[in-house]
């Protein structure tokens, strides 16, 4: 009987042995999913802060892209003040030269007026010192 019991004490010590490495086994096993874990986890953080920069960058040009179309609308507002301007420009331009031709044409009738008073003026004087001349020849 105390062999079988040392037998059974053998082969229970035997079956520890084995239990120990196996636990041994586990974990280093667990040791090393716990590092791989670790490195997931690191690189998920990494990974984390970089999606944050991304979205700040995304956010960032948003905010440009608000500006950007702000000064398109604002260039488009100027560009219709420009136009009604160079129309209003227009529209003065030719008020101007009609205005010129206006003055152009009554300058000429005033030329024209004071020409023929002159030249009834001169007539006038010629006549009259024709009458004189008669009239000094008839006394």
């Amino acid at each position: 009987m105390i062999k079988q019991l040392s037998d059974i004490a053998k082969q229970v010590q035997e079956d520890n042995n084995r239990i120990i490495e196996q636990f041994s086994d586990i974990r280093t096993n667990l040791n090393s999913r716990k590092e791989s874990l670790n490195k997931i986890n690191s690189l998920l953080a990494y990974r984390d802060g970089y999606d944050y920069e991304i979205q700040q960058s995304i956010l960032d040009i948003q905010d440009q892209l608000r500006e950007i179309r702000a000064e398109r609308q604002l260039v488009g507002t100027e560009l219709t003040k420009i136009d009604q301007l160079e129309n209003l420009i227009v529209k003065l331009d030719d008020q101007l030269l009609q205005f010129a031709i206006r003055n152009q044409e009554k300058l000429k009738q005033t030329e024209s007026i004071t020409l023929r008073q002159r030249r009834q003026a001169k007539d006038k004087e010629n006549t009259d010192n024709q009458l004189k001349k008669v009239k000094v020849c008839d006394d």
